[in-house]
């Protein structure tokens, strides 16, 4: 009989079947590769960001912060400093007064940077 190989129309389509369900599930995985992709490289940024603000130690923020320094350090020189922030950084440098200070401006600077973020 010359007729329809059933079996051979059922495999065929299958087959395409198949094939769709694996170009509709690569498209989805590849979505959400680049979204992580697209995530990932922003965490990056960040990272990098916040490496260059605290790069050799000081917390600069590419001048961004110039004005909270300014006033670290003319709290210093006036001794009209934060007592918190003296008390640390007087503990941590040992009793060395100028050690003390510097970084006095350190964590006089990171505690004004939480005081404008609020």
């Amino acid at each position: 009989m010359d007729g329809i190989d059933l079996g051979k129309v059922i495999g065929s389509t299958l087959a395409a079947v198949l094939l769709l369900l694996i170009i509709f599930l690569g498209k989805w995985l590849w979505d959400i590769g680049k979204k992580a992709g697209e995530k990932g490289l922003e965490v990056g940024k960040q990272v990098i960001d916040q490496a260059k603000d605290r790069m050799d130690g000081i917390p600069d923020g590419g001048g961004r912060y110039d004005d909270l320094y300014a006033t670290a350090y003319e709290e210093m020189k006036s001794a009209n400093m934060d007592s918190a922030s003296w008390a640390k950084a007087f503990a941590h440098a040992s009793g060395d007064q100028d050690k003390a200070k510097a970084l006095y401006v350190r964590y006089r600077v990171e505690q004004l940077k939480r005081e404008k973020a609020v």
